[in-house]
């Protein structure tokens, strides 16, 4: 047996657990050992004889082991020597600290490979940060009652964000600080507009806000923001078609801007210049909520080249975490595939969001927006409606908002008579929250 081969398995500890389990099938109930916690394939095809027969609630023994595994003879031979019950316990973990190895041992070989693929240092360093981060959460996992969770629960504190448009606040009761919040839309639909209303309305707020760009420069969200903060229109700002009056607005606007926490990053390209910008910024200028425009643009390393799907699904699953650890709302934009272009129905639906369901499962909100004329001119103009397709623990809906193009704004409607509630989750006492 090779060195290597030695230190990522143990062969004795396999064949004692498993001749242990086909004399004293009860066994079964207290360990906790999957599949791939052994490492020859012989065992893990034993194992997984014994949690079939166990499902299918049969009788465990060599004989209905052997009627699905042929070698009777290396049945015997395990079987025979598995007598002691609390061995069993220890060689669970030593097999557990086995599957352990084998992990490091596989995300190291990965980094020593990415190490001849990749060019940029930054790569190699984001990959050894995420080995050393996952091998302390491994370490640290503990359990806790649920008296001791509810202990700390202070009903009165409030950290919640409001995104500044009425009838969103009225269904979403505010982003939590834990948030992760898909905005999504099709095409030339409007979600960066709407995204870049809402950053700016928290940010004028003193909420420190982030907007991360992956399409646009910083000269371009900054434009974006001078006319929806100035109300001049965008269109001419690009082309400075302007009277020599508006531009001293402009000058009053870019003073006001100096004075709110909002803060612009482009240039980025790939998902560990997300994590690597939005931790420093966290750290350096207390940022609480992050705006990234838009997922389907992201990459990943080069371990997922070959599989978009996977690659946002990782994507999305690291970015609920990074919220989790830096307590922080993190809105990630996102296109809906074309299927809603065929439909009679044009309203948005979760299975629309495009690339990958994880999407859908990692995100605690999904906002969705539409402007109903795009589909139909006859609909009423300058309108858009948002749908809140998922909002954990809160009520779902939609609201319908005014749409200004030329300021690429998103504003309440006079009226929020339009905002529909599909889930009543709130009783009528709770009205004075809104």
């Amino acid at each position: 047996m090779s060195k290597l081969k030695e230190t990522l398995s143990n062969e004795v500890a396999e064949k004692y657990i498993l001749g242990y389990i086909i004399n004293n099938e009860e066994i079964l109930e207290d360990l906790i050992l999957q599949v791939d916690d052994f490492y020859y394939q012989d065992h893990k095809e034993i194992y997984q004889i014994l949690l079939d027969l166990k499902q299918e609630w049969k009788w465990v023994d060599i004989v209905t082991v052997w009627s699905k595994y042929e070698n009777i003879w290396y049945l015997y031979d395990i079987t025979d020597w598995a007598s002691i019950s609390y061995l069993v316990k220890e060689y669970q973990e030593i097999l557990l600290e086995k599957t352990e190895l084998r992990k490091l041992h596989q995300v190291w070989t990965e980094m020593i490979q990415s190490v001849w693929l990749s060019e940029d240092s930054q790569d190699i360093k984001f990959m050894l940060d995420h080995f050393i981060r996952d091998n302390e959460t491994r370490t640290k996992q503990e359990v806790y009652t649920i008296w001791e969770v509810a202990a700390d629960i202070d009903i009165e504190e409030k950290q919640w964000l409001f995104c500044w448009l009425d009838c969103l606040d009225k269904i979403l009761t505010w982003f939590k600080p834990w948030d992760f919040v898909v905005l999504a839309a099709r095409a030339s639909m409007g979600k960066t507009a709407s995204a870049m209303t809402l950053a700016y309305n928290q940010a004028c707020k003193d909420i420190p806000t982030l907007f991360i760009s992956i399409e646009m420069s910083n000269e371009q969200m900054a434009k974006r923001v001078i006319s929806l903060s100035s109300e001049l229109s965008l269109f001419a700002m690009n082309y400075w078609d302007y009277k020599e009056e508006f531009y001293q607005q402009i000058d009053e606007t870019k003073w006001l801007l100096n004075h709110i926490p909002l803060r612009l990053v482009d240039n980025v390209k790939s998902y560990n210049d997300v994590e690597r910008i939005i931790k420093q910024q966290v750290k350096k200028n207390w940022i609480k909520l992050v705006y990234i425009d838009y997922i389907q643009l992201l990459k990943w390393w080069w371990r997922y080249a070959w599989n978009r799907a996977m690659e946002i699904s990782e994507i999305s699953w690291q970015i609920k975490q990074l919220a989790l650890e830096l307590w922080i709302s993190i809105i990630w934009l996102a296109q809906l595939n074309r299927w809603i272009e065929w439909r009679v129905e044009k309203e948005p639906m979760l299975a629309d969001l495009k690339s990958s369901g994880s999407l859908e499962e990692d995100a605690d909100i999904v906002i969705m927006l539409q402007r109903p004329e795009y589909y139909n001119p006859d609909e009423e103009p300058w309108k858009g409606r948002f749908y809140i397709k998922k909002n954990r623990n809160w009520p779902t809906g939609s609201c319908r908002v005014d749409w200004n193009k030329h300021y690429m704004k998103f504003t309440d409607e006079i009226s929020l008579a339009d905002t529909i509630m599909q889930d009543d989750l709130m009783d009528e006492t709770d009205d004075d929250m809104f």
